[in-house]
């Protein structure tokens, strides 16, 4: 079996089990980059075009995960040839090359990004606090092993007010039932991501949301971000209702977002890998309200029509708030 038999294998196990991006990490190791430049950049059949197009698709929904990123980052550089946007001109790939290449270079620079910090910041899980610490400065709950606070008092408030009491067991349960196959390196650059395409597409986001709070102007209608990266590029919209991925947990979610005073919104992120389908929430959280408020504003204000000069230049100013923003 050559190299591209093992491109072709690789494809068929990837869409039959679940965290595929392993099976993707393990063919690039083995050389299936070099075997997918040596057949694309000559004519084929329309099959093993369709087979190009597929890896291209299996590429694309794999590298959000810092593993698989971090090793087509070195098999490229192993090629030891010139990789760019213009490596398949000509050929039947070059459109669908040319659109991977430029995300594959956003992706690079968040790994870049990732990998150079200097601190983690955080926000205190006393979603009343507001908070934003470096990690290091935090406490954990010994319970459920996953809630921090930045103090005693914040932790006792979260027990007996936040709603921690009802949920430490169900936050261990989760924590000891994460799936094997993400690393938490892999989830942690996850966080990253959606951080920085939030930062990115901020201003979409907000005339989404405004759409959203006049359409649905009912209190009990919680809005939230739906980061869509199962798609080749990454849509974000503004949606409403429950996560169905997400059934055991998103109650909980809702409920500190409401408690939050406005410290947080609900982002989550979605995933389609191998033969499994997976959905993370990543909470926003804000020291203070002042943007949440300034969009609810924007929102009861229906005087401003959505697509005017006075929306644009509103939405700037919310912009320019020096709100410190986390994942």
């Amino acid at each position: 079996m050559d190299l591209f038999d093992t491109c072709f294998d690789t494809i068929v196990r990837y869409v039959m089990i679940p965290f595929g991006h392993n099976l993707v990490t393990e063919a690039l190791r083995a050389g299936i980059l070099r075997a997918f430049f040596a057949r694309a950049r000559r004519q084929c059949t329309l099959q093993v075009q369709h087979l190009l197009d597929s890896t291209i698709v299996i590429f694309t929904a794999s590298v959000i995960y810092l593993s698989v990123l971090s090793q087509m980052h070195d098999s490229i550089k192993d090629l030891k040839f010139p990789v760019n946007q213009d490596s398949f001109k000509g050929f039947g790939l070059s459109t669908k090359w040319e659109v991977f290449w430029a995300m594959l270079q956003q992706r690079f620079d968040a790994m870049k990004a990732y990998l150079t910090r200097k601190s983690v910041s955080k926000a205190c899980d006393n979603v009343a606090c507001g908070v934003i610490l470096p990690r290091t400065r935090f406490q954990h709950c010994k319970g459920c092993l996953t809630s921090i606070y930045c103090s005693a008092s914040c932790q006792a408030t979260d027990w007996r007010q936040g709603g921690h009491r009802d949920a430490c067991e169900s936050l261990l349960q989760l924590r000891l039932g994460e799936p094997e196959g993400v690393s938490s390196r892999d989830k942690s650059f996850l966080r990253v991501l959606v951080h920085a395409d939030y930062l990115e597409m901020k201003q979409t986001i907000i005339i989404q949301e405004v759409y959203h709070r006049r359409t649905f102007s009912s209190p009990d209608v919680l809005p939230y971000v739906l980061f869509d990266y199962s798609r080749p590029y990454v849509p974000c919209f503004v949606t409403v209702g429950a996560v169905s991925g997400l059934a055991s947990t998103w109650k909980h979610h809702v409920s500190r977002a409401r408690e939050s005073g406005r410290r947080m919104r609900l982002h989550v992120m979605q995933v389609a890998d191998g033969g499994c389908t997976q959905e993370w929430v990543f909470p926003l959280r804000t020291a203070g309200p002042e943007v949440a408020l300034a969009v609810e504003h924007l929102a009861i204000n229906r005087a401003v029509d959505l697509m005017s000069r006075e929306m644009a230049a509103r939405i700037e100013g919310i912009l320019s708030l020096a709100a410190v923003e986390i994942h």
